[in-house]
């Protein structure tokens, strides 16, 4: 009699029953739907912060063509209302126009690609842009938009979700996307999965 391990030689050896079990389709979309409540409480104040720094660059843009200007006053004794004519850089997705040049005196306004807020300065007589409300002579003041954050969001969410249902189901091998998709009629199913579900 030996002793030892009984191993067996046969091609397709009995799996044993640790008692493991992988996730259901169920639980992993509900593990989906709570990262994306939490992605969606975070994203007013994100993109509340975007904003503020696309303010803060026409901002910069108008203070740097505040420098350029005054050091073309030193070299002629006067302000121009061409950009060319300046040593000015650009700021990155800002475009700066300079509104009105009298005598000493000029106003410029600054909007940027990605919102539709403006930011406008004036010095000395000249005339402030239009539409801005400007405290006083070379202050760098913008409008804000009149949507809010989650304003935006009625409009992004929607989108947002059709997406992520059909990027969920359209991964998931065919025949559990066919049983998936009573589920993506709830949340508005995108037309991939449409198809699939009329075969």
């Amino acid at each position: 009699m030996k002793r030892g391990l009984d191993v067996s030689l046969s091609p397709h050896p009995q799996e044993l029953d640790t008692g493991l079990r992988g996730f259901s389709l169920i639980e992993i979309l509900i593990v989906c739907t709570i990262i994306g409540i939490l992605a969606l409480m975070a994203l007013p104040r994100f993109i509340g912060a975007r904003e503020k720094a696309y303010r803060s660059q026409m901002q910069t843009g108008l203070r740097t063509l505040v420098t350029a200007e005054e050091a073309y006053f030193d070299n002629n004794y006067a302000y121009t209302d061409n950009l060319s004519q300046l040593d000015y850089n650009a700021t990155p997705m800002v475009t700066v126009e300079i509104v009105d040049v009298v005598g000493n005196g000029w106003s410029a306004r600054a909007t940027h690609q990605m919102i539709t807020d403006e930011c406008g300065i004036y010095i000395g007589p000249a005339t402030p842009p239009a539409g801005i409300t400007i405290p006083g002579e070379g202050v760098v003041a913008c409008t804000k938009s009149h949507r809010s954050p989650h304003d935006v969001l009625r409009t992004r969410v929607p989108t947002l979700h059709r997406r992520a249902a059909c990027a969920i189901l359209y991964a998931l091998p065919a025949s559990e996307r066919l049983r998936a998709t009573a589920f993506a009629d709830r949340l508005g199913q995108c037309s991939r999965v449409r198809r699939v579900k009329s075969l």
